[in-house]
């Protein structure tokens, strides 16, 4: 598992807190083998934690870096999924 802290200041206004917590309930509900788990969502009064599932590897944007050009399929595989919501 993996903790991501989000500092509440991030989100100053009504929008970005809307699509916050939008992106969290999308995250809940959505079971995919190419987008982590979200286990639990923490708050203290700074801070939003997200626990999500460790996903071994290298991050995408190290990996587009490396190979320069990525592969219509591969990059359909990666990205259409975050755009499920849209």
């Amino acid at each position: 598992m993996k903790r991501i802290k989000i500092p509440k200041e991030n989100y100053t206004d009504k929008k970005e807190c809307t699509c916050f917590n939008r992106e969290v309930a999308i995250l809940k509900n959505i079971e995919h083998p190419l987008i982590a788990q979200l286990f639990q969502i923490l708050e203290d009064n700074k801070n939003n934690y997200l626990v999500l599932e460790y996903c071994e590897g290298k991050k995408l944007t190290k990996y587009i870096e490396e190979v320069e050009k990525l592969d219509e399929d591969i990059a359909r595989q990666y990205f259409f999924p975050n755009f499920l919501h849209y």
